[in-house]
């Protein structure tokens, strides 16, 4: 006697596929993930990074797509991310969105190319390995919103700081902000580029930097867009 058997899915494809159905709520998701072919690390909780592209109103947005699965035990035993952790990774997964026109040159046959190649992707691609090695959730709940550096990148030239880093504030405004998966909620925490002025002057203030930088945002909505092309909100410091 011969029966169908469905497949049960392992954690973090159940995680995914939770992830999927609210980032279909926020815009049009590409079928297709973003990200390298071939990755030798360092990874993600459950393996390489992987992105998700998203359009809404005209705009493109991506969204990290793995930050929030499940630790791979065999690269993050338990006893060193903790059992919360192995369950729901980092319990954030990071956007960045622009009303910037990113397409694909005509010849180009490689689909995406142009968004991997993108200032876009460079900034949060570089975000998420930084929320890596800094737990940001309690940062955030401390500080409310918090600058991250990285590596300048083109496109980007003039977006460079003093200390040689391009500045992006990590927490401002986004509504929903949370993603209900198998294995508990998780935060979407959006990300914006900073001019260098803006950077110089979070840095300036220290901890609160941040935050009374993203109270000078609040006028402009929506208020976490990320744009190359927007006036600063402060002169630098």
């Amino acid at each position: 006697m011969f029966g169908l058997f469905k497949k049960k899915r392992l954690p973090f494809e159940e995680s995914r596929a939770a992830r999927f159905k609210a980032y279909a709520q926020y815009g049009q998701v590409d079928p297709d993930v973003l990200g390298p072919l071939v990755w030798s690390g360092p990874y993600w909780p459950a393996g390489k990074p992987l992105f998700r592209v998203l359009t809404r109103n005209g705009r493109t947005a991506l969204a990290t797509d793995g930050l929030s699965d499940p630790f791979d035990a065999q690269r993050w035993p338990t006893e060193v991310v903790g059992q919360q952790a192995a369950s729901r990774g980092l319990g954030h997964e990071l956007l960045i969105e622009t009303e910037e026109v990113i397409q694909n040159d005509p010849a180009d046959v490689i689909p995406g190319n142009a968004l991997a190649q993108s200032w876009l992707y460079h900034l949060i691609f570089n975000v998420s390995f930084a929320t890596l090695e800094r737990n940001l959730l309690p940062l955030l709940a401390k500080f409310e919103m918090i600058t991250v550096a990285v590596e300048p990148a083109p496109g980007l030239e003039r977006f460079v700081g003093s200390n040689g880093f391009v500045g992006v504030l990590v927490g401002q405004g986004l509504d929903p902000q949370t993603i209900d998966l198998p294995s508990g909620r998780i935060v979407m925490v959006p990300i914006k580029l900073l001019s260098a002025a803006e950077y110089d002057w979070a840095l300036s203030r220290g901890n609160t930097g941040g935050v009374e930088l993203g109270q000078r945002f609040t006028a402009h909505v929506p208020e976490f867009l990320s744009s190359r092309a927007r006036a600063s909100v402060v002169e630098r410091p």
